[in-house]
This record gives C-alpha cells, sequence and structure tokens, in this order.
C-alpha cells in the first residue's frame, strides 16, 4: 500500500529529498484532481460559486504534489 502520509517506518516525515511519490500516488492524485475539477464545473453550473471554488483548490492540491 502507498505511504500516503509520507512518512518513514520510523514514524518521521519524509521530505521533498526522500525522492518520488511511491508507485501509484500520482496516478491516483492526477485523477483525484480530474474527478474533483469536474465537480467544480458542475457546482458552477448549479450556481454554487463557492463550493466551485473549494473543488478547484482541491484539484490543484491533488496536482501541486506530482512528481
Amino acid at each position: 500500500m502507498p505511504n500516503l502520509r509520507r512518512r518513514s517506518p520510523d514514524g518521521g516525515a519524509l521530505t521533498s529529498a526522500a525522492g518520488a511519490l511511491p508507485y501509484g500516488v500520482s496516478q491516483m492524485r492526477e485523477y483525484v484532481g480530474d474527478m474533483t475539477e469536474e465537480l467544480a464545473v458542475m457546482a458552477r453550473a448549479q450556481g454554487d460559486e463557492k463550493l466551485a471554488c473549494l473543488l478547484e483548490v482541491a484539484a490543484d492540491v491533488a496536482r501541486s504534489h506530482q512528481t
């Protein structure tokens, strides 16, 4: 199972120097980003701008950690 919390086996936080995300995690984050962006479009179409903005932020966060 991927280490989604970015913790080393001894419990310490991993740093960016620890390397790329584990296999499958970047694909999962891309999927979450894509789906969240689609939800933002749907929310905006329903007139919920606040929710759309929050979903867009979530999509950006999901994509920002891809390496």
